[in-house]
């Protein structure tokens, strides 16, 4: 996510004046809808998007990863200093976003550290 913004700020201030390009980022992502309308497997779905799509695309777009992500993996996620997160903030001037595929998801009552996002797949 670092190299990303710092990329995109080099090209911005360097580059982009005489190159007139834009920048993008396409980002793969599945789809996540919950598998009942209790309140846990809506939770779940949100994860899931959260866990997949969030990842990668909340910190472009709000500052920092998901909440569900910190606090679910806490430490394990590394923390943005405030210069990080002003440099990814709006690092892209176009978004696109490749989806070839959805799924139900169920809440996992039991979370692994192999499945710390709590959901279990359908599919």
């Amino acid at each position: 996510m670092n190299a990303h913004a710092q990329t995109v700020d080099l090209y911005r201030t360097k580059y982009q004046a005489t190159q007139l390009g834009i920048i993008t980022i396409t980002l793969n992502s599945d789809w996540s809808e919950p598998l009942t309308n209790s309140q846990d497997d809506i939770d779940a779905a949100q994860r899931s998007m959260d866990f997949m799509l969030g990842w990668f695309a909340d910190p472009i777009f709000k500052g920092d990863y998901p909440a569900s992500m910190r606090q679910r993996l806490g430490n394990l996620l590394p923390r943005f200093t405030s210069a990080q997160k002003q440099l990814l903030l709006g690092s892209y001037d176009f978004f696109g976003l490749n989806h070839y595929t959805s799924e139900y998801v169920a809440n996992e009552p039991n979370p692994s550290s192999d499945n710390p996002a709590g959901i279990m797949s359908t599919r």
